[in-house]
């Protein structure tokens, strides 16, 4: 499963980036899974972005571990260097379930 690790590693670095208001280009993982499946990755990768940040006085925190407040560039690297094995382990999940529901839900 080298591909799968690979467009996780990938979509840990995409999530983050989306998750710090960064640009967060989706041309890696369209050459890794193919157009369909990097939908459906990225899909994967904004839900899980939305639940890794929030804002305290208009400042962003890291809403796995509270710290902060950070810079956005700040947050990202924070994102990367504490939690990157948190953030796989959520997308991996996500996506999985995701796989899942569609392979019920298609004819």
């Amino acid at each position: 499963m080298v591909a799968k690790d690979y467009l996780l590693e990938m979509l840990v670095e995409y999530t983050a980036r989306k998750a710090t208001r960064m640009n967060a280009s989706t041309r890696k993982l369209e050459a890794i899974a193919g157009v369909q499946m990097a939908r459906v990755a990225v899909e994967v990768g904004d839900r899980i972005a939305e639940s890794l940040v929030h804002e305290s006085r208009g400042l962003p925190r890291c809403s796995l571990c509270g710290h902060g407040p950070f810079t956005y560039r700040g947050l990202y690297l924070h994102l990367l260097r504490k939690h990157y094995d948190e953030i796989k382990q959520l997308l991996e999940e996500e996506f999985e379930y995701t796989i899942r529901m569609l392979k019920f839900v298609a004819p």
